[in-house]
């Protein structure tokens, strides 16, 4: 009967390639929502009471390179999530994952002069130290 090596021991390779899937989705999904912020901020959109209308809106998206930058961004994302998925546990990925809405935040206040008040400061300390703790504790699952 063989046993798998301790959690320690295992090849870094996976847990590289865990790390680096995991950082791609975290900074573009973070990316994305900038752009698209960016992009909402400067289109402007007509009412829409017909369906040509909605088409009218999907062309001003798709005309946006803000838009479309977004887009791409998300499909990255989501490419990375999903690899990232394969490769460590859902009860690992999802609060790693929560580090977007920290770093969201920060590229909200320096990019787009979004404030941030005290409480929304302590709330995403918060959120950090949550994801350390699950953090060190993933390293040994993969």
């Amino acid at each position: 009967m063989t046993t798998s090596p301790p959690a320690f021991r295992r090849p870094l390779s996976r847990r590289i390639r865990f790390a680096f899937f995991m950082a791609v989705a975290i900074v573009t999904s973070c990316c994305a929502d900038i752009s698209l912020k960016h992009g909402l901020v400067t289109l402007v959109f007509p009412p829409i009471h017909t369906f040509s209308d909605a088409i009218r809106c999907v062309g001003l998206v798709l005309g946006s390179m803000w838009m479309v930058a977004g887009i791409v961004l998300i499909v990255t994302d989501f490419t990375a999530f999903f690899k990232a998925l394969e490769l460590g546990s859902l009860t690992v990925v999802i609060p790693l994952r929560s580090t977007t809405y920290v770093l969201t935040s920060l590229l909200a206040h320096v990019v787009l002069g979004e404030p941030i008040p005290l409480t929304r400061w302590l709330a995403l300390a918060l959120i950090l130290a949550g994801v350390f703790m699950v953090g060190r504790s993933a390293m040994e699952s993969l």
